[in-house]
């Protein structure tokens, strides 16, 4: 058994490469829940569960790829660097998606006057 006195000592040093993996994963672990909390949700808008206004799935959506940034920082952080494109991609794909999520319109060209 062990007493509060033992420690585990792999991860008894906390700059060390387990302890930081373990921080890593942790995070991952706590993205990757409230990531699938925020689809949960979205599903059941999806369902007709609940108010499903635009500015409440806008902001569901933002909350979603934050917590989604967060799981690909932490993965590139567990993985000790073997996949440094991954946070270029990530950041590509979530630029893609933008104008869906911010619904921005396009200026309007020409003369204002209402006839």
């Amino acid at each position: 058994m062990f007493s509060k006195s033992e420690t585990c000592r792999v991860l008894d040093d906390p700059t060390g490469p387990a302890a930081q993996r373990f921080i890593h994963y942790d995070a991952f672990l706590n993205h990757n829940h409230r990531a699938l909390r925020i689809l949960s949700e979205l599903e059941l808008l999806d369902r007709g569960a609940g108010l499903a206004t635009l500015a409440s799935i806008q902001r569901r959506a933002k909350e979603l790829l934050k917590e989604v940034r967060g799981l690909v920082v932490s993965t590139g952080g567990s993985a000790g660097g073997l996949y440094p494109e991954l946070l270029q991609v990530f950041e590509r794909v979530s630029g893609a998606l933008a104008p869906l999520i911010e619904r921005k319109r396009a200026p309007v060209k020409g003369p204002l006057i209402f006839l």
